[in-house]
């Protein structure tokens, strides 16, 4: 391929009301957001009105914050459910330790895709359990991720 996939940097529609210009924002996508910018660690923070982002552990569940997030990130599955039709998508990093974040997308994509994907795998909420999980490595999937494509290139 042109480069390795940078799905975070896809630009979607921006959350109602979102005048949020966004935590350090690489591309320029007028009228709609960059799902990074707008709901990885940083752009939580901001938001949340904290000085940085440790202080995201301590918000509670039910915090507007959680919602926008829950928002920009289903948009990208919503997304990437449309383009690359994949079988599950595994969502990883600092933010998606909020175990409340993952039911919030399920249904937020199951919401966005409007019954358009006639696949049982996204008729609801519940059914998207299977399709939009959490890693089983939780924040070492990345460097997991990258030593078994070295032991992969290496023929291991």
């Amino acid at each position: 391929g042109l480069l390795h996939p940078e799905a975070g940097h896809a630009c979607v529609p921006r959350y109602p009301g979102d005048d949020f210009a966004g935590h350090n924002p690489s591309l320029n996508c007028p009228g709609w957001a960059e799902v990074e910018a707008m709901c990885a660690s940083g752009a939580l923070a901001k938001r949340a009105g904290l000085n940085d982002t440790a202080g995201l552990k301590d918000l509670p569940d039910d915090h507007p914050v959680w919602d926008v997030a829950a928002h920009y990130l289903a948009a990208l599955c919503a997304n990437l459910i449309l383009v690359v039709s994949p079988e599950k998508i595994v969502l990883s990093g600092g933010v998606m330790l909020r175990a409340s974040l993952f039911p919030r997308i399920r249904a937020k994509t199951v919401q966005y895709l409007n019954g358009y994907i006639p696949v049982p795998a996204v008729a609801s909420a519940a059914a998207a359990e299977t399709l939009i999980v959490p890693s089983p490595h939780g924040n070492d999937a990345g460097i997991i991720g990258a030593l078994t494509l070295a032991q992969d290139a290496l023929g291991g």
